[in-house]
């Protein structure tokens, strides 16, 4: 149900405000609060595609920093970041499962353990880049490995991007095996420099190269003109259990762009065999030390925001401000607008966060004020959601952190404080 949700998201608050103003004359009894509270009837559209997980995706996108990426989670970072916990608790919600879906080939935050194992030549971490969810991308020279922890799934699909700077080829293995050529490009392919409307190569622009040589079939990375995010190669139908991913460069002289690995459960269509795009998702588009300029930037632009054009989201969580800058307002609004026009039917929820230790409260404030502000410049679409409410004040010595805060003072989450950021979401994006 993505067509038309912004207006049935206006036209839920319309009918919000009139029962609250009552009729004029009527015996009637208004609506008690709990019955019409605003950020549930904002949320309506967001039941709806929820409820018909089955026949098409719900998918939250969340574009933050360190406190969205889950920095300083030293366990599981797989299961134990919040966000892991929220699409869990979605999916429990309407009773389905699923595969742990997209993992980024790194954390930008330093101090928590790592899921993937790089290997062989070094590669780059590149860090809001035009490439890839969050502005994460490797690149990957001729001779780099990564290798991702054996997951369970029913298909797996390989980010990659497109570079005009010396891009470069690589193979995917699953089990130890290469199944590169049994693959199927997929995203934006329609859109890669050099191809047809249709996603046809042009005989000088290549997509995929299919090199007669022993090297064989591989993923090819490169164009003479542009670059190119929003792209992934998907594998053929796997067999039961987990299965373990290795993507490997092999251009010499040249890097590969890899921007992550999606774990996929999704059945396939009986009549047209396609891979049908249901179920229930949670994507990580944030990254350590992230500010709303990056994310406001010409590169995130490319990056981010052409991923997420790619994957369609139903409801954007927007959760920056931590991360000290100048101008922060003036690039909210640039990123609620990216939003916006990445998911034309996406709602937008602006988060209201909790004070960090960090910030002295009168500087806070200005940024409490700087949301307010970039809300109420929308007529519908978008709305303020206060986690600040639902969270301990926090004292600058700890001494209010309730075991939900990982340092003194108070800003990342421990284990207790990622489940507890994962409940209030959770009880709020179901009904």
């Amino acid at each position: 149900m993505k067509s038309g949700k912004r207006l049935l998201a206006f036209l839920c608050a319309s009918a919000l405000t009139l029962a609250l103003a009552g009729c004029s004359g009527s015996e009637a009894e208004k609506p008690t609060p709990e019955a019409v509270d605003p950020m549930r009837v904002f949320l309506e559209p967001w039941y709806q595609d929820l409820d018909s997980h089955a026949e098409e995706s719900a998918t939250v996108l969340v574009v933050g920093d360190s406190i969205s990426e889950g920095s300083m989670t030293n366990v599981d970072v797989l299961t134990a970041r919040w966000q892991a916990s929220l699409q869990r608790q979605l999916r429990t919600s309407v009773g389905i499962d699923g595969a742990v879906g997209f993992v980024p080939p790194y954390w930008g935050d330093v101090m928590s353990t790592e899921a993937t194992l790089q290997s062989g030549v070094p590669s780059e971490e590149r860090r809001f880049g035009p490439w890839g969810l969050g502005g994460r991308a490797l690149i990957m020279p001729g001779g780099a490995s990564i290798t991702y922890p054996p997951l369970t799934a029913n298909r797996i699909r390989v980010g990659y991007g497109i570079s005009n700077f010396g891009g470069g080829q690589a193979k995917v293995h699953i089990d130890g095996f290469d199944v590169t050529a049994q693959g199927t490009l997929g995203g934006l392919q329609d859109e890669i420099p050099g191809t047809t409307p249709s996603g046809t190569p042009d005989e000088d622009e290549p997509r995929a190269s299919d090199d007669p040589t022993e090297v064989g079939p591989t993923i090819f990375g490169a164009s003479a003109t542009a670059s190119q995010a929003g792209l992934w190669w998907t594998s053929p139908e796997l067999g039961p259990g987990p299965h373990t991913v290795r993507v490997d460069s092999i251009a010499q002289r040249f890097g590969f762009v890899h921007t992550g690995v999606e774990y996929v459960s999704s059945p396939l269509d009986p009549v047209t065999g396609e891979e049908r795009n249901v179920g229930v998702h949670v994507l990580d588009a944030s990254q350590a030390g992230a500010t709303a300029a990056e994310f406001a930037s010409k590169n995130a632009e490319a990056g981010t925001w052409t991923e997420a054009r790619a994957r369609d989201a139903d409801l954007v969580l927007v959760n920056l401000g931590s991360n000290e800058e100048e101008k922060y307002e003036e690039s909210l609004k640039i990123v609620v607008d990216r939003a916006l026009e990445a998911a034309p039917e996406a709602l937008v929820l602006v988060v209201d966060g909790y004070e960090p230790g960090t910030w002295e409260h009168e500087d806070w404030e200005k940024v409490r004020a700087a949301r307010r502000n970039v809300v109420d410049q929308y007529d519908e679409g978008v709305a303020l959601f206060d986690l600040a409410a639902q969270w301990p004040e926090l004292a600058k010595d700890g001494s209010t952190s309730q075991g939900l805060m990982a340092e003194v003072p108070p800003l990342h989450l421990t284990p207790q404080g990622q489940q507890r950021m994962a409940d209030i979401f959770t009880e709020w994006l179901t009904r």
